[in-house]
């Protein structure tokens, strides 16, 4: 899991506002690929099923 906070508050050198961006990134990739793998196991399951 990607750690949500502190990282920006632990190095001065990271911009809070673009590892927001990228932890946000992050999230909508994780969220497509979960989509991925569910139609992807629906295919395979209605395909056992014929």
């Amino acid at each position: 899991m990607i750690p949500e906070a502190g990282l920006g508050a632990a190095d001065e050198r990271l911009d809070q506002a673009r590892l927001d961006t990228l932890l946000e990134r992050a999230r909508r990739q994780r969220e497509t690929i979960e989509e991925w793998r569910v139609r992807q196991a629906e295919r395979a399951l209605a395909a056992t099923a014929c």
